[in-house]
């Protein structure tokens, strides 16, 4: 991740290259990609909410929500998106779904948590193809609650979610709202905002 990889096959060519990250780390040497795409196939959902507690400690200790989550009075700005990830139709959670100029396409749905200054990821979750992004709202602010530890008003007062059309319905936003949260984006329907 923190060569810019995103897929397991660019580990041969941003990692295993870069000698400064792996020294970072201790390593002289990379794994093979196909003994990590292994030991990934291997985890199972205990190994990545392990994983997911040790991201958000770190988060928490370096990154942008310390200053939410330490009571800082600086707002920070996190913009919630949905993205499509094209996929071969045998894999899980693989649905024909909507991807941009590309018909009948499967895919899984990518919903993302991230600052909007910095592009720190502060949460994500993978969802099947059809997914719709107002679907995935609340439970997407649940774990930025979590992650960032906004267990207050106070807190998620110095919030400022910023979301495009998809997450704009009436019960998404009065639910934003009714946390305490502030908001930024636009309303789902393209009639109401006419009248």
């Amino acid at each position: 991740m923190l060569s810019g990889a995103e897929t397991v096959s660019e580990i041969q060519t941003k990692v295993r290259s870069d000698r400064g990250l792996l020294g970072g780390f201790g390593y002289q040497r990379c794994a093979d990609a196909s003994v990590i795409q292994q030991t990934l196939d291997a985890s199972t959902e205990a190994t990545v909410a392990s994983l997911e507690s040790a991201l958000a400690e770190v988060r928490l200790k370096q990154g942008q929500g310390r200053q939410v989550s330490l009571g800082a009075e600086d707002e920070i700005g996190v913009d919630i998106d949905l993205s499509s990830l094209p996929i071969g139709k045998h894999a899980e959670g693989s649905e024909k779904g909507y991807v941009a100029k590309k018909p009948n396409t499967y895919t899984r749905q990518l919903a993302r948590c991230v600052c909007g200054d910095t592009q720190e990821i502060f949460t994500q979750a993978l969802y099947p193809g059809k997914t719709n992004s107002d679907a995935v709202f609340k439970p997407m602010l649940g774990k930025l609650e979590t992650v960032l530890t906004l267990d207050s008003v106070e807190k998620r007062s110095r919030v400022r979610l910023r979301f495009d059309a998809g997450f704009g319905t009436d019960a998404n936003i009065n639910y934003a709202l009714w946390r305490g949260y502030r908001l930024i984006g636009k309303m789902y329907n393209s009639r109401r905002i006419q009248k």
